[in-house]
C-alpha cells in the first residue's frame, strides 16, 4: 500500500547515519538499498535540507521541497515540508493542500509534533475552524514534544479555535453556557 511504502521510505531516510557504514554487512546493506531505489538518497538529503530551511528561509525550504517531489514523487515527505513552508510564507490555503495531500499518502505523515500544528494552524486559516480546534486538542497533550517557544506558542493557537467555537455556538444559541473554559485551559 501506499501508506505503508511511505513510512518505509521514511525508515530508509531515517537509518542514514552521519557516520557511515563500519562493516561489510552494513555497508552491503546501504549498497543494496541504494542500487533497489537509487532516488532514496537524494530525497533524503533534499528533505533533511528543506526541515532545516524552514527554520530561517521558508522560500528555499519550499524551493527544497519541490525539489525532493520531483526526485522521488507521490511521497508525503515533500508535501510535508512544502506544507509548512507554504504556511511561514502565509499561503494558509496552499499549505492545507500539500498538508492534505501528504495525509492521503500516508495518514501518519503530518502526526509528527510540527506537521500536527502546521495543519491545525492551516486548517484555522484556511477558515475551517472546528477542525482546528479538534487537531489542536490533538496537539495540547503532545506539546512537550515541541521546543519551549513553540509549545507556548501552540498553547495560544489552542486556544483561539476553541474561543472562536465558543462565540459561534453563544450567538447561535444565547440561553447556552459560553464554553470558554476551554480556551481558558490553554492559555
Amino acid at each position: 500500500s501506499r501508506s505503508s511504502g511511505s513510512r518505509t521510505s521514511a525508515r530508509r531516510c531515517s537509518r542514514r547515519s552521519s557516520r557511515g557504514a563500519t562493516t561489510w554487512p552494513e555497508y552491503s546493506s546501504v549498497l543494496s538499498r541504494r542500487a533497489r531505489v537509487p532516488q532514496l538518497v537524494p530525497y533524503c538529503d533534499l528533505l533533511a535540507k528543506a526541515h532545516v530551511a524552514l527554520e530561517s528561509d521558508p522560500k528555499a525550504a519550499l524551493e527544497l521541497a519541490d525539489k525532493a517531489e520531483t526526485t522521488w514523487p507521490r511521497h508525503a515527505g515533500a508535501q510535508v515540508a512544502r506544507g509548512r513552508a507554504l504556511l511561514l510564507l502565509g499561503k494558509a490555503k496552499e499549505s492545507l493542500e500539500a498538508l492534505e495531500k501528504a495525509r492521503g499518502i500516508d495518514k501518519l505523515s503530518v502526526d509528527e509534533p510540527k506537521g500536527m500544528r502546521a495543519h491545525a494552524r492551516a486548517l484555522v486559516l484556511s477558515g475551517r475552524i472546528e477542525e482546528g480546534a479538534e487537531l489542536s486538542r490533538t496537539m495540547v497533550p503532545r506539546a512537550s514534544l515541541l521546543p519551549e517557544r513553540q509549545r507556548a506558542q501552540l498553547l495560544l493557537e489552542a486556544a483561539l479555535p476553541s474561543m472562536t467555537g465558543a462565540a459561534r455556538a453563544a450567538a447561535a444559541d444565547p440561553t447556552k453556557e459560553k464554553g470558554l473554559g476551554e480556551a481558558i485551559a490553554f492559555i
